[in-house]
């Protein structure tokens, strides 16, 4: 499934879709380490099944705005910290999804792969 059309979703289909993570409720900023430039936001979420993990793009579901990189999960607390791009430092959305789009440069050699191990089969 392409990554934007998560955007188009409606809600009841959001809610179903594993890679997308609803209701996200500001919960604290932790503090930076001395290495961190960018801030990490905590937030809470619905109580549903999620797929993601640590250092997966997010992206917020209305706007396509990259917001940031999971820093840390705990799905059975339903928590979630967020390593915010420093343009995104201030937003804080409702619904995020994970942008698992697969770049450009990495497909064409990913097919011809996947097509040499057919043909040798």
């Amino acid at each position: 499934m392409g990554d934007y059309r998560r955007r188009d979703l409606d809600p009841e289909q959001a809610i179903e879709e594993r890679y997308t993570i609803q209701g996200l409720r500001f919960v604290e900023q932790p503090p930076k380490s001395s290495r961190q430039r960018n801030s990490t936001h905590r937030y809470s979420f619905e109580n549903r099944e999620v797929a993601t993990k640590r250092g997966k793009e997010l992206v917020e579901i209305t706007t396509t705005q990259k917001i940031g990189m999971v820093a840390k999960i705990d799905v059975s607390r339903r928590r979630i910290d967020i390593k915010k791009h420093g343009a995104a430092a201030d937003v804080h959305p409702s619904g995020v999804f994970v942008n698992d789009r697969v770049p450009p440069g990495a497909m064409p050699e990913a097919l011809l792969s996947f097509a040499q191990g057919t043909v040798s089969d």
